[in-house]
């Protein structure tokens, strides 16, 4: 239980901060290479990430299924499987970034007004160093070494960013930022491998692994580019019928919401791996309880974060975007944006109970029929209603997604649930005074009186949902005695 409880301490602290990246450096980029060049840095990013799922079918994904179960006496066997994995990433990075390289001059004139060609191919590889730390980052979930996982993650993340960080300012150049950070982000990566193989060791690939990785992670690959595109599809179509500009501030607006799904990191991070023994040692109710459960917890902590970015927008926005840029409907943009990020992180707890039964194709049904109707709906709303039919359209896919698989898995989100869900919409409602009371009229008070509202709504939680609480804490600790070796 100490574990389990630092570990997740030690992963909301290192997901806060990594979240909280693109609100602390987004009026340093602006400032460097202006809104246009930090909207094509976004989105030349988001291509590069998306193809790197794609082409190295995230092999890596399986080690949570399989190499959890093996002792950590058995290097032999450990072994085999960290390299069956690594050999076929490595070969499939370099086919995919060879791919981005050679479609650059394409991708520029839909989606960068033919400006980013060659920043393009240096991103190329991106594909190949984000696949091999998505390997790495996964054998260490895999081995419950989350401490170290999160360090390594937040090292990936930040170093890279900073490298464009330095620069856009030194250069104002969004090429040479991108170059910066392509270099960083390899050197990352290859220490984050290194740091992997140093507990196996070495041994030849095996393809009877290599086959069992492809048939569980294939489907979950194109459903994570899926994914990574029902989520962000909206950047193409807000940058093709919009421009750069819209995009860059469509992305602040994003980036700024995102803090709410930070909360759910650490859950995501080892719920999986926690949540295997105990279901396939049988006790599959008791299972999908426990998602339910944590699946509530991090509505409940969302509601808060949404109500606070909803009232004290104003301020926010203040910090990131100039006044002419502050013409957009930015209170539509963060409801919106907020609500279907809420809705895209419970789409990931649902998808647990996917991975545990191993019906990973559904997931890609899923996310084929949700990604679809995003499509369609950007398509038609984008030229019509601008970047609030982008936000409208992605919360919309969601909200037909979430029911489907709720119901399919039989993830009781019954009317207690929604009552639990309602009641803390309106105790976020305590939020409203201290908005007044305490004017956020600079950055100071801006930090004073969101932090003391968002206070104030989870001492409302404790004091009047304290016995849903209790109830939470028990069933954890009922699960971890069903996890122990012990039960079986």
């Amino acid at each position: 239980m100490k574990k389990l409880l630092s570990d997740t301490l030690f992963l909301s602290i290192a997901g806060f901060v990594n979240q909280s990246k693109g609100i602390v450096f987004i009026p340093i980029i602006v400032a460097g290479v202006g809104l246009d060049g930090y909207g094509a840095f976004v989105q030349i990013l988001l291509t590069a990430r998306l193809v790197s799922s794609l082409s190295t079918c995230e092999l890596g994904m399986g080690f949570p299924r399989f190499a959890a179960r093996i002792s950590g006496e058995a290097r032999r066997e450990l072994a085999r499987h960290f390299h069956s994995v690594l050999l076929p990433t490595l070969v499939l990075g370099v086919l995919g970034a060879l791919l981005v390289a050679a479609g650059a001059g394409r991708l520029s004139a839909w989606f960068f007004d033919d400006r980013f060609r060659a920043t393009l191919e240096v991103a190329s590889v991106v594909v190949l160093s984000n696949g091999c730390f998505a390997m790495a980052r996964n054998y260490l979930r895999a081995r419950e070494r989350f401490k170290s996982q999160s360090i390594l993650t937040l090292a990936y993340e930040i170093l890279p960013y900073v490298g464009f960080v330095a620069g856009a300012i030194t250069w104002h150049d969004v090429h040479r930022g991108i170059l910066l950070y392509a270099a960083v982000d390899v050197i990352v990566a290859t220490l984050a491998v290194l740091y992997a193989l140093r507990g196996v060791g070495l041994a030849l690939p095996s393809p009877a692994l290599v086959r069992s990785y492809l048939r569980y992670s294939l489907p979950l690959s194109l459903s994570l580019v899926q994914g990574g595109l029902l989520a962000r599809v909206d950047l193409y179509f807000i940058s093709y019928f919009l421009g750069l500009h819209a995009l860059a501030t469509y992305n602040v607006v994003y980036r700024v919401t995102e803090i709410i799904s930070f909360v759910s990191i650490p859950i995501n991070a080892q719920i999986l791996t926690y949540l295997s023994p105990t279901w396939d040692r049988g006790h599959v109710e008791h299972s999908r309880a426990i998602v339910r459960n944590t699946l509530l917890v991090f509505i409940t902590i969302a509601i808060g974060m949404l109500g606070c970015l909803a009232l004290y927008f104003d301020a926010l926005f203040a910090l990131f975007l100039p006044a002419a840029d502050r013409t957009e409907p930015l209170l539509i943009l963060v409801l919106f944006i907020g609500a279907g990020m809420i809705a895209n992180t419970c789409r990931r707890f649902l998808y647990v109970l996917i991975r545990l039964n191993r019906t990973t194709r559904d997931e890609l049904r899923y996310q084929l029929a949700g990604l679809t109707l995003n499509v369609v709906a950007n398509y038609l709303l984008v030229p019509i209603y601008g970047l609030a039919g982008a936000a409208f359209a992605t919360l919309l896919s969601y909200g037909v997604m979430l029911p489907v698989i709720s119901a399919k898995y039989s993830l009781d989100l019954d009317t207690s649930f929604l009552k639990d869900v309602a009641s803390f919409a309106l105790l976020a409602c305590v939020i409203v005074p201290l908005r007044y009371a305490i004017p956020p009229d600079t950055v100071a008070l801006l930090v004073l009186s969101a932090g003391m509202a968002y206070v104030a709504y989870l001492g409302a939680v404790l004091l009047f949902k304290r016995r849903l609480v209790l109830s939470l804490k028990e069933d954890v600790i009922a699960w971890r005695k069903l996890a122990s070796p012990a039960s079986t």
